[in-house]
């Protein structure tokens, strides 16, 4: 009676035994699928194809950050350009103010032309140029009329004569061209009668 019970008893711990080694069996081979899984998934990341894929996803990504970086770029040294332009025709205004209060009319003017409409006080820049036009003309005007109150009349002339030829055609200028000539035809009239 000893016997059975002592092989019931081997086969107890047998069976735990082989209980153990069925599970350890069974870790064994879920350890062999997973490092199988792992080598399959590492054999597909190293594949030709996707190595081709992922080199022309890197470029297309790389050329999308070379245009986003060219359009900020552009638009950063654009609003820098305006800047400075600005800044510029800023400079070239004040000198021609400052030519304007220094009586070089000529001179204004051919800066305030200069000026660009971009420029964010451009309607100054008409009213200005407007008035050193009125201020030019008048400045010829008044030595032509201070030579025709002294009866120089070819020097009167000669005056308007400098204008330049873009004013010679203002109404102004051929009114006083015209009083000038009258001025002096009834001159020679006295002398002669």
């Amino acid at each position: 009676m000893d016997k059975p019970n002592e092989e019931k008893v081997l086969s107890k711990e047998q069976l735990k035994l082989r209980a153990q080694e069925i599970k350890l069996e069974e870790k064994q081979r879920k350890i062999e699928e997973k490092a199988a899984i792992r080598e399959e998934k590492e054999r597909r990341r190293n594949s030709f194809p996707r190595k081709i894929r992922n080199f022309i996803l890197g470029i297309i990504f790389v050329i999308i950050l070379l245009l986003v970086g060219f359009y900020f770029a552009q638009k950063y040294l654009t609003d820098k350009e305006e800047e400075l332009s600005d800044e510029k025709m800023e400079q070239t205004y004040k000198t021609s103010i400052a030519s304007i209060e220094n009586k070089e009319y000529k001179k204004a003017i051919e800066l305030l032309k200069s000026i660009d409409k971009s420029y964010s006080k451009y309607s100054e820049v008409e009213s200005k140029l407007k008035q050193a036009d009125q201020l030019y003309l008048n400045s010829y005007l008044t030595e032509a009329d201070n030579y025709l109150k002294d009866e120089k009349y070819e020097k009167a002339l000669k005056v308007l004569d400098e204008i330049e030829d873009e004013y010679k055609e203002e109404e102004i200028v051929k009114e006083k061209i015209i009083t000038i000539k009258v001025a002096k035809l009834q001159d020679e009239v006295k002398e002669k009668a």
